[in-house]
């Protein structure tokens, strides 16, 4: 058995654009429902979210035959857990308040077997098909994709470096968070953020690293696409679920039209 390729990392080497969604519910059905539409990947966040290693593993297990890749963010840059979802069978992981260099070359180093890092070694693990991937410690780190989510001032005055680590495959730029940087907390969607965003999307066009984003809505994703960015998420599993039921209890809510004659 040969490692399959990473195709979301393949495509961000050749600047071919990839649009995912987020799963906040940790639910291994929703992500299978939501890997059959087509997207291209599904980020899994343990961040802002109680999702578990198991968690991540059932949602891998859910959607592997549909083609959508996995994005799994960690709660942190936590070399440890980074190992853990390794073995477990993730391989593109997106790091959240990557700030420094220091920082992105620890991420990496945790990413690789030594000499050229510090990952622990075993074979009898799910990432390996329990050691039935022929060439898994070849090739495997050919297919581990890292994104360094800038997401301070600090990350954004070190962004040249934090680029030009080797390992670091792209940056992503969380809205959400770039809002305090602007002191528009909150303001997702404003002309401060989105004009930060803008700049450093162009920033990482210009270093030649890969680049992504979110947007709440459909309605964002023109504006997403306008700027160039390689890979788009759009909302989540909760906010597509909130958002339909807000509609139907609006829709619910109004007067009914007199009935004609």
């Amino acid at each position: 058995m040969k490692i399959l390729p990473n195709r979301f990392k393949a495509a961000l080497s050749q600047r071919t654009p990839v649009i995912g969604s987020w799963i906040m519910t940790g639910s291994a059905n929703a992500a299978e429902a939501m890997s059959w539409s087509g997207l291209d990947f599904i980020v899994v966040d343990m961040e802002h979210t109680d999702a578990s290693i198991g968690d991540v593993v059932a949602v891998m297990r859910a959607i592997a035959e549909s083609g959508t890749e996995v994005v799994v963010r960690p709660p942190s840059s936590d070399p440890i857990l980074i190992r853990r979802l390794l073995d477990a069978g993730a391989r593109t992981l997106m790091v959240p308040f990557v700030e420094t260099v220091e920082q992105a070359e620890s991420i990496v180093s945790a990413c690789r077997y030594p000499p050229k890092g510090n990952r622990g070694f075993a074979l009898m693990h799910r990432g390996s098909r329990y050691a039935q991937t022929e060439d898994y410690v070849s090739a495997v780190e050919d297919n581990i994709c890292i994104i360094a989510q800038i997401e301070t001032q600090q990350g954004i005055d070190n962004t040249d470096g934090i680029a030009g680590v080797e390992g670091i495959d792209a940056l992503f730029y969380g809205p959400g968070d770039l809002s305090c940087v602007v002191d528009q907390l909150g303001d997702t969607s404003g002309d401060k953020v989105r004009s930060l965003i803008r700049h450093e999307a162009d920033r990482c066009r210009d270093l030649g690293i890969a680049s992504g984003t979110l947007v709440p809505d459909l309605d964002s994703i023109d504006w997403a696409r306008d700027v160039g960015f390689d890979f788009i998420s759009v909302s989540n599993d909760y906010g597509m679920i909130m958002r339909m039921s807000k509609e139907i209890v609006a829709r619910m809510q109004r007067p009914l039209a007199p009935a004609a004659d």
